[in-house]
């Protein structure tokens, strides 16, 4: 066993592996343009990576009220709209840059690969097979598969129950707070790559932080770095 080589890197889907959350962010604010509101980057930051998970219309439904409210507004009908167009928007992203170099050298590397994500199965496979490397990964888990969505561990110890492996031997990969605070709680080492919208954020709980995966060297990611104490949501 190579001392800084992990034995799987778990990756958080949305903003990780793809940009999706800067296309979600655009199409925000197209609805609430045509709503006559202007959108507010550091509210839609609060209430999407920092407040308790909610869904999607109960987010947009909260900044139309901080804004005082429009005439025939339905939150219903408002996310449906906004999840069209990221939708049309996300499909035409790449992966970030880097992905595919590390999931190359994983594969290469005899390093078992996993997404762990708390979007849907859907949406995160439909991503994949687009840019053509779902056959990298060999385990995704979703929201369907877990009983609590990030930033609770459960997709992360489930993760590791399938794959056989134990916590500190692994690396999770998050853009968000909530991430980071899933894999810490669930004994992860964790790499945050915050993406344009995360970017600022506290992620003084993870063990790392690069503004990307470019040039990322496998064996050196659990070198030297001793285990932080997690922050167990139980």
């Amino acid at each position: 066993m190579t001392p800084g080589r992990p034995d799987a890197l778990l990756f958080d889907f949305d903003g990780v592996l793809v940009d999706t959350e800067t296309s979600l962010w655009e199409a925000w604010c197209v609805e609430l343009r045509g709503l006559g509101i202007v959108a507010d980057l550091a509210a839609y930051r609060k209430l999407s990576f920092l407040d308790p998970p909610s869904p999607l219309a109960a987010r947009v439904a909260a900044a139309v009220a901080a804004a005082g409210g429009a005439p025939g507004f339905a939150p219903e009908a408002a996310a449906a709209r906004i999840s069209a167009r990221n939708l049309e928007r996300a499909g035409l992203l790449e992966a970030r840059p880097g992905v595919r170099e590390l999931l190359a050298d994983a594969r290469r590397m005899g390093i078992a690969t996993a997404v762990v994500s708390s979007s849907s199965r859907a949406w995160v496979l439909a991503h994949l097979r687009r840019l053509d490397v779902a056959g990298q990964f060999d385990l995704v888990l979703c929201r369907e598969d877990v009983a609590r969505r990030k930033p609770a561990p459960d997709g992360y110890r489930d993760a590791l129950r399938r794959l056989r492996l134990t916590a500190n031997r692994c690396l999770a990969i998050e853009d968000s707070p909530h991430g980071v605070r899933a894999a810490r709680a669930a004994g992860l080492r964790c790499l945050a790559v915050p993406g344009p919208l995360t970017a600022g954020l506290d992620f003084s709980l993870a063990d790392e932080v690069r503004t990307g995966l470019d040039g990322v060297v496998l064996t050196s990611l659990l070198a030297d770095r001793p285990q932080r104490p997690d922050g167990d949501l139980r």
